[in-house]
């Protein structure tokens, strides 16, 4: 059973025949023309010319495919930039936890005193070695002040007290930097450098202590060779690096093992899920254009292709006819 044609089948069935006719008469005409050649240029321009009277423009179609396309450049940058701003978004973030009820027993920090024995003794002794670390630093950098004959420091020592309290504020500026760092294994591998370089600036430390102090075994005199001037001075910014070191390497270790038994709590970040769902919107806005913009190239190639086979079609026709009345004027002369 063959189906029945649907409205636009049966529109393009009439349109190619009033189009064939439209030449049929106009192929009458121009195979009669004493001028072959401007007969046969005329014959693709006036098929072209009846398509695109039934079918459009294609310079029309052309134009509205290269709109569609800025659209879609544009809108795939848009959908770029809201996809780099989503990955470099935190899906989570930090957040202080609230108790609603029962069920949340497990995620409550645990007391101190219900804390491994091992990690209670590491915990104290790290936190009794990070308060004299910094308290030492402190006392190291306020005795150099005073002792060095500045006028404003002798006479107020409080303005020393409180530049001596940079030091375990750099310890802490660079113990809190882990706190910016986003992934668990980057954090440690900041605390590992931070480790290595506290072993250097000790090792360090160790060469010039030596230097300063002989001991009362040995018979060497720095002071007596030429070249150790510095050593006092290198001495005193080993010493100072040291000690920051030390106090921010203690700072790592203690909060290591704090977080054992007071996990963060992370909660959904507001600006990613905003983020999430504008970039879910227009995912779905580009695919709708991008489809658009391919079913409107198709539409533009197919014209093409159709066009010009009509064209071909029409030339072919018209060859046909002008044998035909040519061989026919040809017999009877």
């Amino acid at each position: 059973m063959i189906s029945p044609r649907t409205l636009p089948e049966k529109k393009e069935i009439i349109e190619n025949s009033l189009m064939a006719c439209s030449m049929a008469d106009f192929i009458k005409k121009v195979r009669q023309s004493s001028n072959i050649q401007n007969a046969e240029h005329m014959i693709p321009e006036q098929a072209g010319a009846i398509y695109d009277g039934y079918y459009g423009d294609q310079t029309t179609l052309s134009m509205e495919l290269k709109q569609l396309d800025a659209r879609c450049e544009e809108s795939a940058v848009t959908l770029a930039e809201l996809s780099l701003r989503k990955r470099s978004t935190k899906r989570h973030v930090k957040s202080a936890y609230v108790s609603t009820g029962s069920n949340d027993n497990n995620k409550n920090p645990i007391r101190f005193n219900n804390w491994n024995k091992r990690d209670q003794a590491y915990f104290i002794l790290t936190a009794i070695f990070l308060l004299i670390s910094m308290v030492m630093g402190t006392a190291n950098v306020y005795s150099n002040l005073v002792e060095s004959g500045i006028t404003i420091f002798i006479e107020k020592p409080h303005l020393a007290l409180c530049l001596s309290l940079l030091v375990p504020a750099a310890s802490c500026s660079l113990k809190f930097v882990s706190n910016f760092i986003d992934f668990y294994k980057n954090q440690r591998k900041y605390g590992l450098c931070i480790y290595i370089l506290t072993g250097i600036t000790l090792l360090v430390w160790t060469v010039f202590f030596s230097l300063n102090f002989n001991g009362v075994s040995s018979s060497f005199n720095a002071e007596e060779m030429e070249g150790f001037q510095w050593k006092g001075s290198c001495f005193v910014w080993i010493q100072l690096l040291s000690e920051i070191l030390v106090s921010a390497s203690l700072f790592l270790a203690l909060e290591d093992i704090f977080n054992k038994y007071s996990p963060d709590y992370y909660c959904d970040n507001l600006e990613y899920v905003e983020l999430d769902a504008a970039w879910k919107i227009h995912c779905a806005e580009h695919k709708a254009l991008t489809e658009e913009c391919a079913e409107k190239r198709q539409h533009l190639n197919q014209f093409i292709a159709n066009r010009q086979a009509f064209i071909n079609s029409q030339v072919a026709e018209y060859n046909s006819q002008r044998a035909k009345f040519s061989a026919v004027n040809n017999f009877y002369q």
